[in-house]
């Protein structure tokens, strides 16, 4: 969790609210009004509300869409977290007290800093996560800073890359364009010429690239490690493939999850106090089966198993677990045992 939030009130205008963005280098800002958070300011919010044109470059950002898509509890842990915020399909997320007191922002870069190698043992491979061109947009050097903001909102992402003969040759991202509308909105008929200029002129480049057969988890750490939030896939001649963003990473994370909940639920129980009902019922509603074994018996089995079992936990539990496996797996199942 981030604690140190930049704030900003409702009345905030469109523009302080970019360059502090731009000033700080941050994507979302805290809205608290008497105390209470009462929403969140994104870079795509906050552009979106700039694509209406004058009238929202002279609005306060009440007028845009900074409602609270997810507040979460400070006693939450990072796995109930990454389930709520994939679920809200969300960045990031306000952590609140009782009282609506602002404690911090959950972002998918918070969640991702805690998982570890063993948590992509399902998604080996960068090409097994990555958005595809079809799902992206993809621009010349040509293309205007205005064109490429305004394929940004309408295809609701956060980057277009740049090609050049089907090779990723610059990337230019939310944050570039708050940087270049901050300068507009505030520098006048100087400040417009940025964003008529090609993108060629301000993209990020060279590109950070990985290729499509690199673990997963060397991506995330190469991510970590640049401070950057997606990167561009290639093929072994350096073709563009497609992109991983670290949102793809958090949906697409089917690695072993009771493996998850248990290394999480004891890295945190301690500090976060979680209950035994929570942690029960993190195990009833996972997808994966999860099963207990004492004695060589059944002696638990969560929906998930059962359904995979195909028949009722009444005549399988007490039951000896071997007997539900192949006889020549028999062996081998037993020694791991």
């Amino acid at each position: 969790m981030t604690r140190n939030i930049v704030t900003v009130s409702p009345s905030c205008s469109l523009e302080e609210a970019l360059a502090l963005m731009a000033e700080h280098k941050i994507s979302t800002l805290g809205v608290v009004e008497n105390g209470r958070t009462v929403g969140l300011a994104t870079e795509e919010e906050m552009l979106t509300f700039a694509a209406g044109g004058t009238r929202a470059k002279n609005s306060d950002i009440a007028q845009a869409d900074i409602s609270i898509k997810l507040a979460l509890n400070p006693d939450v842990n990072t796995l109930e977290a990454a389930a709520s915020m994939e679920k809200a399909d969300v960045r990031a997320a306000v952590v609140t007290d009782d009282s609506g007191k602002l404690l911090g922002i959950v972002t998918v870069t918070d969640i991702l800093h805690r998982l570890r190698d063993e948590d992509f043992a399902s998604i080996r491979r960068a090409k097994n996560s990555i958005s595809l061109p079809g799902e992206r947009v993809f621009v010349s050097r040509q293309e205007s800073v205005a064109g490429c903001i305004g394929k940004m909102v309408k295809a609701g992402i956060d980057c277009v890359v740049v090609t050049s003969h089907s090779k990723p040759v610059g990337i230019f991202t939310r944050r570039d364009a708050v940087r270049l509308l901050s300068k507009s909105i505030s520098g006048g008929k100087s400040g417009d010429s940025a964003i008529r200029e090609p993108v060629s002129a301000c993209m990020t480049e060279p590109v950070q690239t990985v290729g499509e057969e690199r673990p997963l988890s060397e991506v995330t750490g190469i991510m970590e490690e640049k401070g950057v939030r997606r990167m561009v896939v290639v093929d072994g001649e350096g073709r563009l493939k497609g992109i991983i963003t670290q949102k793809d990473v958090l949906k697409r994370l089917d690695a072993n999850y009771t493996q998850i909940i248990q290394r999480v639920a004891s890295d945190t129980r301690d500090q976060l106090n979680m209950s035994e009902a929570r942690y029960d019922t993190m195990v009833e509603s996972s997808i994966e089966p999860i099963y207990i074994i004492r004695g060589g018996k059944l002696t638990y089995m969560n929906p998930s198993m059962v359904r995979l079992m195909g028949s009722g936990i009444d005549r399988m539990e007490g039951e000896k677990f071997l007997d539900f496996v192949h006889p020549g797996d028999r062996g081998r199942v037993k020694d791991e045992m």
